[in-house]
């Protein structure tokens, strides 16, 4: 309760609510630590990142399911968590601790982890479409390049640190030719089913009986003309495919290298840092994104159907109308405007 009272006070003394307090030291540490991601990188452990060094204790640990703790060690800014138990791949799990830095300031965190798939199948993004219609709302197509388990694998709209959504792969194992079709705009219907077995069991709106449907919940589309969609090997996790996507240039206006959103133009930048996206010139710019104004509902942006990935603008390319091929092989042809 005390480290409450204490951080409560700080708060309203950098507000200017209140002047110092007589006897207090201003350069006296009273803030608490922050967490800033969550990796787990076998199946028995989680490991916590921090923005200073923190302590655990091992008898405060929750988690939800319930997971036997056989110790934590910290190393710099991180603590890890051993379990007696092995994850679950992919499994949903909370985590509740109070972390304290060496000054004793505390925090009280709870935050998801997903079970370590030790099996990430080989995967790229194949085909999307953001100017949906209300008969064929946005899609995104992931084609299987080679065999393992879609378990915790993370899709953001954005990427994983600016996201408007997220959507988690429950277990499903996948072999090379398999599609996925992720959905971003369901309607809400019972027969949205997520096809982790059977690919013929969901009947939404553009379901596929060749691939397997997932829904996002209270998903809502993707951004029409100016975005990113990324795959991670987890929250947090490595990236393992991405598409920059825009209908400016570095013309259309003078604000944002030209994006015309500081988030859109945050994500392009943190894409090719990461190496998820390569450019041509000293900084990323609209010309280095997928142009997709010509695109449609029906007219998907496309990779060519030999799948070449060169994390470029250059695999990819707008079908003619109704040319869209969610759940098969891709179209080589292209609109011609």
């Amino acid at each position: 309760m005390k480290y409450r009272i204490i951080l409560f006070c700080f708060i309203l003394l950098v507000a200017g609510c209140l002047p110092v307090p007589q006897g207090i030291d201003p350069d006296v540490d009273l803030t608490p630590p922050a967490l800033e991601k969550v990796v787990v990188s076998d199946n028995r452990s989680v490991t916590l990142y921090f923005d200073e060094g923190v302590m655990l204790a091992e008898e405060e640990i929750i988690t939800e399911p319930s997971l036997s703790v056989a110790s934590t060690s910290s190393t710099d800014n991180t603590v890890t968590v051993q379990f007696h138990n092995e994850l679950q791949p992919g499994k949903e799990y909370i985590i509740r601790a109070e972390a304290r830095d060496r000054k004793e300031n505390s925090m009280f965190l709870i935050t998801r982890f997903y079970g370590y798939n030790g099996s990430i199948p080989g995967l790229m993004i194949n085909e999307f479409t953001t100017r949906g219609s209300e008969t064929h709302p946005d899609c995104v197509e992931i084609k299987i390049l080679q065999e393992g388990n879609l378990a915790g694998i993370c899709f953001f709209h954005g990427t994983k640190t600016l996201f408007k959504y997220r959507f988690v792969f429950p277990a499903c194992e996948v072999k090379p030719g398999d599609y996925i079709l992720l959905h971003t705009k369901p309607v809400g219907t019972p027969d949205e089913i997520n096809e982790t077995n059977d690919k013929t069991v969901s009947e939404g709106l553009d379901a596929s009986s060749t691939a397997f449907d997932f829904w996002i919940p209270k998903g809502s589309g993707l951004s029409g003309n100016n975005g990113t969609i990324t795959l991670y090997n987890q929250p947090f996790g490595t990236i393992l495919d991405a598409v920059l996507y825009t209908n400016r240039t570095s013309a259309s206006d003078t604000d944002y290298m030209g994006f015309g959103s500081r988030t859109v133009m945050e994500q392009a930048i943190e894409l090719e840092q990461d190496g998820g996206w390569k450019i041509t010139g000293l900084s990323v710019a609209p010309e280095d994104a997928v142009f997709i104004e010509e695109s449609t509902a029906t007219r998907s942006v496309c990779r060519m159907s030999a799948g070449v990935d060169t994390d470029s603008k250059a695999d990819w390319h707008i079908v003619p109308t109704k040319g869209y091929t969610f759940g098969t092989q891709n179209s080589d042809e292209n609109h011609v405007p």
